[in-house]
């Protein structure tokens, strides 16, 4: 079959190494219709001092499944400059991704992470967000929440230890002011203490800013420190 041609937006671009030892090049990717990741596994040392953070390039891919989810499996990649794509068809709206569209991406993207998640609890938690998806798409917070729930998937790797069961509920309850009662009530059935936790943040309590500060403190820093935590966690990861 032959490779798809595309223009894309290089969100960021990072040389991470395969288990046995070979490097490869992992990017995030944008244009009009989804944000993706693609891989370039050959030819490494070529591409990896032409691609750069931001800029607009001309892939040419074949579609591939990795982790579970659709990717691009790049074969070549140029730099879009000087109207050099014009005559190809290239427009600047190739790449323009309305924010409707990057918050229904973000959303997904919870929604899958949720799903990640291995505890009964984390059923209830999605049926809550699908019933109030509406909201969550207006609420102008989804790219943060997404962020800070890729931050903790981050921490857990790297540490070696499961992350508590609270921090996720409480990424995703922070700030949405929704009505909670029916998410508890289920909750408490599988898991009280859990329950009694959630309970306390409901009320704003000091006693669950005290127990649960690390996360407490890292939804505000994330809020207010987001272009240096993403930085970060570029340089730890992907």
């Amino acid at each position: 079959m032959s490779p798809y041609k595309d223009y894309y937006k290089c969100l960021f671009v990072k040389e991470n190494t395969k288990k046995n030892g070979e490097n490869y090049l992992y990017l995030k990717l944008q244009n009009k219709d989804t944000i993706i990741d693609g891989y370039l596994w050959n030819n490494v040392e070529f591409y990896k001092r032409r691609l750069v953070d931001n800029k607009i390039y001309a892939v040419k891919f074949e579609l591939d499944s990795y982790n579970k989810l659709e990717v691009l499996n790049i074969k070549n990649i140029n730099l879009v400059s000087d109207g050099n794509y014009r005559r190809y068809g290239y427009k600047p709206s190739n790449i323009k991704m309305s924010l409707a569209k990057k918050n229904l991406y973000y959303y997904d993207q919870i929604l899958k992470y949720v799903d990640y998640l291995n505890d009964i609890a984390f059923d209830f938690l999605k049926v809550h967000i699908e019933t109030n998806k509406s909201k969550y798409l207006r609420s102008g917070t989804l790219e943060h929440k997404l962020f800070t729930l890729k931050y903790l998937k981050l921490i857990e790797q790297t540490s070696g230890r499961s992350i508590n069961i609270v921090y996720p509920f409480v990424v995703l309850l922070n700030d949405m002011k929704l009505d909670l009662e029916k998410l508890l009530l289920n909750i408490k059935d599988v898991n009280e203490v859990l329950y009694d936790d959630l309970c306390l943040f409901v009320r704003n309590n000091k006693a669950f800013i005290k127990k649960y500060k690390f996360i407490v403190h890292l939804i505000i820093d994330i809020q207010n420190n987001y272009r240096n935590f993403k930085m970060e966690s570029k340089n730890l990861n992907e």
